[in-house]
This record gives structure tokens, C-alpha cells and sequence, in this order.
């Protein structure tokens, strides 16, 4: 079986490619645009023909906005009547209470209070050194 004979790499002995390469520039004038009125009439006719169904949407989109808005407005003042509804019924419930342990036992009230003050001043005691770092 012969060899191949052993064929040249193309290229200078540095085994680079050299080759002219020819650029040809070719120049052309841009389209003349016509300022005149009439030529822009068949684009005027092509947006008409578009801007009914655009409209429409936007029209539905506002709508169904507006629904949705009033709908959430609606959830908010059902959700601050309830709210509000319990506030009340829970502070009557707080000033009742108050009223029967003032009357019934005005020493048990007293001690409530001293009892409340006492924890708060030591929860504020305690919230002062951590925040100073002592």
C-alpha cells in the first residue's frame, strides 16, 4: 500500500493565507418621501380600520377595571363594619366587666392595676438597658 504524496500547506512559508480581497461599495438613493397629504391616506384608512377594535378593548378593560375596583371596595367596608362591629362589642364587653369588679370588689380593681403598672415598668426597665447596652 503507497503513501500519499506529501502535498504543500497553502500559504507563505509562515504558513499564512494570503489572498486580495476586493470590496465594492455600492451606494443607493433613499426613497423619495412625498410630504403631500394624499399619500398618506391609505395609511389614515389602515389606522381607522384599527382603532374601532383598539377602542373596544379599551373600553371593556376600563369596565372590567371599574367592576373590579367596586367590588373591592365593597369587600373593604364589609371587612371595617365587621371589624368595626367587634371593637365596639369587645369595649363594652372590657367597660362591663370593669364596672362588676369596680362594684363588687374595689381592692381586687386596685390590685389589677398596681399588678399592670408593675409588669409594664419592668418590661420598660428591660427594653431601656438592652437598647443602652448595660
Amino acid at each position: 500500500m503507497a503513501l500519499p504524496a506529501k502535498r504543500e500547506a497553502p500559504g507563505n512559508e509562515n504558513g499564512v493565507l494570503e489572498e486580495n480581497i476586493v470590496l465594492e461599495v455600492v451606494t443607493t438613493t433613499p426613497p423619495k418621501i412625498s410630504p403631500s397629504p394624499s399619500d398618506w391616506e391609505p395609511e389614515a384608512e389602515d389606522m381607522a380600520k384599527h382603532r374601532a377594535p383598539i377602542l373596544e378593548k379599551v373600553r371593556l378593560t376600563t369596565e372590567k377595571i371599574a367592576r373590579l375596583c367596586g367590588e373591592a371596595v365593597g369587600c373593604v367596608e364589609l371587612g371595617c363594619q365587621n371589624l368595626a362591629g367587634k371593637a365596639r362589642d369587645v369595649s363594652r364587653e372590657v367597660r362591663d366587666r370593669a364596672k362588676q369588679i369596680r362594684n363588687e370588689d374595689p381592692v381586687q380593681a386596685i390590685a389589677v392595676i398596681g399588678a399592670s403598672a408593675f409588669v409594664a415598668g419592668l418590661m420598660l426597665r428591660f427594653w431601656r438597658s438592652h437598647k443602652n447596652g448595660r
